[in-house]
């Protein structure tokens, strides 16, 4: 409490506000790593919680104000032009090794991996290798809400929060994107230097809905099919989901993958492990039993020849 008994912590829904009208970063320079600053009174001198009167400012922007370098004048009049309005995006930068990362999604484990899921030719999540001996190598990638809208992009490490978003903030080691109150679109977690984690995703990708949740089978569904993923581990392949037309196929290039406890309903072209493929293992199949794949034959005279 200060001397006015206003507890230092700011109502969730106050916050969220100063988010929205901020862009979710720095007013001054669009930082994703962020502050909620009082002006006009520090907090010590607050009488009350105004949004009117706290603003988005990060560690080395709050210093320079703290310091006499940045004036209270000047932040006031980016209230009305926000760093990250004008660009359209708040940002930062993953910390990521000169090792090939691991990403996590859901139940599917991917390193070695150039694209995680691709789209009709499009890969909405990449691993490229260090631009420069010794460099981080570079995730690329596009994360839209249920209602096919870009939420948040990856340009070689350096994520954007797009400022069109309901509300993001990032809390710990989390991005945490909603469209509503209560509904997350996307949460990421970041595991410096070598791990992403895909915490929590509901998102359509033209007419590719995606769900999945951290240690729990990830959804992929349209054009007709289903694929309710099971454990799935990928490593070395150019692609791990390739969805091309009513198509898909898990595996394309050369690598090795396991998959345990796998659903498909299939309405088009469906096959495990493209051109140059190296072994795909499905795990807890008997010969006799039916085919993960969904096929309806059984393991021995499907998938069990692959095996």
């Amino acid at each position: 409490m200060n001397r006015y008994d206003l507890s230092r912590t700011i109502p969730a829904g106050i916050k969220r506000l100063v988010r929205q009208r901020d862009g979710f970063g720095c007013l001054i320079c669009g930082s994703a790593f962020y502050q909620y600053d009082h002006i006009e009174n520090e907090y010590k001198d607050a009488k009350e919680h105004d949004p009117e009167k706290i603003v988005l400012l990060c560690g080395g922007c709050h210093d320079q104000k703290t310091r006499g370098f940045l004036s209270t004048a000047t932040i006031m009049e980016k209230i009305s032009a926000p760093a990250c309005l004008s660009k359209g995006f708040s940002w930062g930068i993953f910390d990521l090794g000169s090792s090939a990362p691991e990403i996590v999604f859901g139940t599917l484990t991917a390193k070695n991996v150039e694209s995680l899921i691709s789209i009709d030719g499009v890969s909405i999540f990449s691993v490229g290798p260090p631009s420069v001996p010794g460099g981080p190598f570079n995730i690329n990638a596009i994360f839209r809400n249920p209602e096919d809208d870009d939420n948040l992009r990856i340009v070689n490490n350096e994520f954007q929060v797009l400022g069109a978003n309901w509300d993001a903030e990032i809390s710990g080691a989390r991005i945490k994107l909603r469209s509503g109150h209560g509904v997350f679109s996307l949460v990421l977690r970041i595991e410096p230097p070598h791990r992403l984690v895909v915490e929590r995703l509901d998102m359509k990708y033209d007419d590719i809905s995606i769900t999945c949740r951290e240690n729990e089978k990830f959804l992929i569904e349209g054009r007709g099919s289903k694929y309710h993923g099971g454990t799935f581990e990928f490593d070395g392949y150019e692609v791990a989901i390739d969805i091309k037309g009513s198509g898909v196929t898990f595996g394309v290039g050369h690598g090795r993958s396991i998959v345990r406890d796998a659903t498909f309903e299939i309405g088009g072209d469906f096959q495990i492990g493209g051109p140059g493929k190296t072994g795909t293992t499905f795990l807890k199949q008997s010969r006799n039993e039916k085919c993960a794949c969904g096929s309806g034959k059984r393991y021995k005279h499907c998938h069990g020849k692959l095996a």
